[in-house]
C-alpha cells in the first residue's frame, strides 16, 4: 500500500510498465523477471542508503 503520493506514482508507473512489457512481449515470465530486476534494484539501493546515510 502507497503511504504517500510519490509511492502512489511509482506504483502507477510500474504498473503500467509491466503492463506494457506484457502487452508487447504477451510473455508472462517477461513482466515477472523485470519485476524482480526492479525488487533487486530497489533493494540494493535501500541498502546503499542505509548503509551510507547523506
Amino acid at each position: 500500500m502507497p503511504t504517500n503520493l510519490a509511492h502512489l506514482f511509482l506504483y502507477i508507473g510500474m504498473g503500467l510498465a509491466l503492463s506494457m512489457v506484457y502487452q508487447k512481449r504477451e510473455n508472462l515470465s517477461a513482466t515477472i523477471s523485470l519485476h524482480i530486476l526492479w525488487n533487486i534494484f530497489t533493494l540494493g539501493a535501500t541498502i546503499l542508503l542505509m548503509t551510507n546515510p547523506m
